[in-house]
């Protein structure tokens, strides 16, 4: 896919076995889980709820922003406080926010 745009007020939103190029999910309440997902550029956002990136081994080939007001980031197991940025010499991008949650990548 080229594009895909996922909004959701309540509920959970499991995405598996997928590629796409441009990725944008919103999510009111809730978690999202992405399992083989492969994207180029990834902007999500949560106000409550959990972000969960699953068979994700390139996170170090994009640039990252991350940030989650109440909660705590992992990637790899790691922990990272609230707020991890990298930059990398990449078109490729992660933007995660999360207002009460966790935002984890392994």
């Amino acid at each position: 896919l080229e594009k895909a745009v996922v909004k959701v007020n309540i509920g959970d939103i499991d995405i598996s076995d997928l590629t796409v190029k441009n990725l944008e999910t919103d999510i009111n309440i809730g978690e999202i889980q992405l399992d083989s997902v492969n994207f180029d550029t990834l902007d999500g956002e949560v106000n409550i709820g959990d972000y969960k990136i699953e068979d994700f081994s390139d996170f170090d080939d994009y640039n990252a922003n991350l940030k989650a007001n109440l909660g705590e980031i992992k990637i790899h197991r790691n922990g990272y406080g609230k707020k991890m940025s990298q930059k990398r010499n990449s078109s490729k991008k992660i933007d995660i926010e999360i207002n009460i949650g966790q935002i984890d990548i392994d």
